[in-house]
């Protein structure tokens, strides 16, 4: 609990200002404060942060905002692992 948990290997974050150009990730890290990611063939790394557990990953790279809803698409304990909340 709070420690870092690897997750999915690859995502798909939501453009807050473009959301029909989602931007497919690499997750390094995740535990239930900060989303650790990276971008496909490029050194950039970056992350999300979430204020409270129950809500979404929010960040910006570039100049876009993004966010990530760790149940949206998905099982939530497929990026925790198989415990229950």
């Amino acid at each position: 609990m709070g420690g870092e948990v690897v997750v999915e290997k690859w995502v798909s974050l939501i453009d807050l200002d473009h959301p029909n150009e989602p931007l497919q990730v690499e997750v390094i890290a995740c535990d239930e404060k900060v989303l650790r990611l990276a971008v496909p063939y490029t050194s950039i790394q970056f992350n999300l942060y979430r204020r409270e557990s129950n809500v979404f990953y929010e960040g910006s790279l570039g100049g876009r905002s993004f966010c990530f809803i760790p149940n949206h698409g998905k099982r939530e304990s497929s990026l925790y692992g198989s415990k229950k909340k």
